[in-house]
């Protein structure tokens, strides 16, 4: 048995399996599985819903994304136990992942053609029974179909044998491991209790939104944190595995664009709120989980848009930004497409559960997104379409962070308009910073780069002054004090002009960012002490 099991891991480990290979195998696995348990479970439907069709869409993609995130969680401990580099884990875990296609043809087979159906347990009243007892043939079980018991136990055994006699590892470890996966996989079961414990009925919290929200988007909201708990695994697996790999998720991850974007979806939604009256009422935990979700999605979108950019730069960046990881070699080029696709589903599946104006708002984003980067177009080459560009992407955040506010009409209430196009003015102006550090890459490739044509230094101080005026329109448009506007932009304009004549190499001026970020932050609080005071 040793040889078998030491050639078939052997053989997966040296099977070629890129990021967007697994990803999509793992997909079609889930897609497989879902039909055949709606078909064959209890009643032999696909549970179509021809009135609601939008929280259909929202349950299945539950679905799908409720088993991307235990197969996630899984791959860590296999990763940890049996001591492989995590791309090994990903492609052991898909290997025995696949088992949960044989799960409703279990239970439609035992079940003499009936089906059986698999529900979430609502209570603990019945944890600790199942959780010794899952094993034992001997055992009645509510809740816990035949094929899932089957399912576990193979799941158990298999890994632990795998473990022991396919890659060698000791005892007690393959023992910890099988463990460590029954576990995690029975415990996703109990998730709703689980959170219940903690405090969140995801189940009777819908009457306390503003927006509406329904049993499906609850239960997609269940498996956020435990998907953020993962990605964050994943991080700390790969950073002391493979250092290079934890420096291109720091390189994906740059504050300087996504932490404005991210104050953009915070701002859009708590500025519709406050247009449409229902501010400080929209600090409520569903409405809250929509704005949460809704970041995960746009973190995601910025994630994919930052790959296909890089793609595309390669030429500027082998000159002004060496350190990024595709010209650094710390991923190549079919690499980081795959990733992106990844990538770029994941923010999508994330996206459609938030609100259906928010998908809206979120392949607008993506289209202009797109268009900056990659050719025929291409955007990012032609000044100032690039930055308008841009500019709407910011917009488009806005309105997305805005429609989770007051879905459908969120635009027809908004009476400050003006002080809108003001902040869209100052995003428009501060987008420019970004292209200090890219003057002799511009220059080499052929971009027109503004500070590459005239005295840097000079034009930097002139974007900031104007950034800081449409800033004060805009704060002054949305009713901010205007003494904190004025001591807010002096402080600002000081510390910017400080760092302009001080900073050797105008690539180092992109600190600008951090110092525009803390500016509108001290703004936002400002506007929201005003409406909340």
């Amino acid at each position: 048995m040793r040889k078998v099991l030491s050639r078939a891991v052997q053989r997966i480990v040296r099977q070629e399996m890129p990021p967007e290979a697994i990803f999509q195998t793992l997909s079609a696995v889930i897609v497989i599985r879902t039909v055949i348990e709606k078909l064959l479970s209890s009643g032999h439907t696909l549970l179509y819903d021809p009135v609601n069709h939008y929280g259909g869409l929202v349950g299945d993609l539950h679905m799908y994304f409720s088993w991307v995130v235990i197969f996630l969680s899984m791959s860590l401990p296999v990763a940890l136990f049996l001591k492989v580099p995590y791309r090994d884990a990903l492609k052991l875990t898909l290997v025995g992942f696949c088992i949960t296609l044989c799960v409703p043809l279990i239970d439609y087979a035992v079940t003499w053609g009936k089906g059986d159906e698999i529900r979430y347990f609502r209570n603990f009243d019945s944890f600790f029974y199942n959780y010794v007892n899952i094993f034992n043939p001997f055992a009645a079980m509510q809740g816990v179909t035949f094929g899932v018991r089957v399912e576990v136990l193979t799941l158990f055994f298999g890994s632990f044998l795998f473990a022991w006699q396919g890659l060698g590892r000791g005892l007690v470890r393959s023992f910890l491991l099988a463990l460590t996966l029954y576990s995690l996989v029975y415990f996703f079961g109990y998730i709703l209790p689980i959170h219940k414990l903690i405090g969140l009925d995801l189940m009777a919290m819908g009457a306390e939104s503003t927006t509406a929200i329904d049993g499906a988007q609850s239960l997609f909201f269940a498996y956020l944190a435990p998907f953020l708990i993962c990605l964050a695994g994943i991080a700390l697996v790969l950073w002391h595995q493979d250092r290079g790999a934890a420096r291109v998720i720091g390189a994906l991850l740059y504050p300087s664009r996504l932490l404005f974007y991210l104050w953009l979806l915070g701002f859009g939604f708590l500025f519709t709120a406050q247009q449409a009256g229902t501010l400080p009422r929209i600090f409520n935990r569903p409405d809250l989980f929509k704005w949460f979700c809704a970041a995960c999605s746009i973190l995601l979108l910025f994630i994919y848009a930052k790959l296909i950019n890089d793609l595309h730069d390669q030429a500027i960046d082998r000159i002004s930004n060496r350190q990024r990881p595709l010209v650094a070699g710390a991923i190549g080029e079919a690499q980081a497409q795959g990733l992106a696709t990844v990538f770029l589903t994941l923010s999508a599946v994330l996206a459609i559960p938030v609100e259906r104006d928010f998908f809206y708002c979120w392949l607008f984003i993506w289209g202009l997104s797109y268009l900056y980067s990659t050719p025929p177009f291409r955007l990012r080459r032609f000044w100032p379409v690039s930055h308008l560009t841009l500019t709407f992407v910011g917009g488009g955040v806005f309105m997305a962070g805005a429609c989770i506010a007051k879905p459908n009409d969120f635009y027809a209430i908004w009476k400050a308009k003006e002080a809108l196009v003001y902040l869209l003015a100052a995003f428009f102006l501060l987008s420019h910073i970004k292209d200090l550090k890219d003057i002799e890459g511009d220059r080499a490739a052929g971009v027109f780069n503004p500070f590459g044509a005239v005295n840097p230094r000079g034009l930097t101080l002139i974007v900031i002054a104007a950034f800081l005026t449409m800033a004060f329109f805009a704060a002054a448009g949305l009713g901010v004090s205007a003494a904190a506007t004025a001591a807010g932009t002096v402080v600002c304009a000081a510390i910017a002009l400080f760092l302009t004549l001080r900073t050797p190499q105008p690539a180092g001026l992109d600190r600008l960012f951090g110092i525009a970020f803390c500016f509108v932050m001290v703004l936002s609080g400002a506007w929201l002490y005003h409406f909340l005071g």
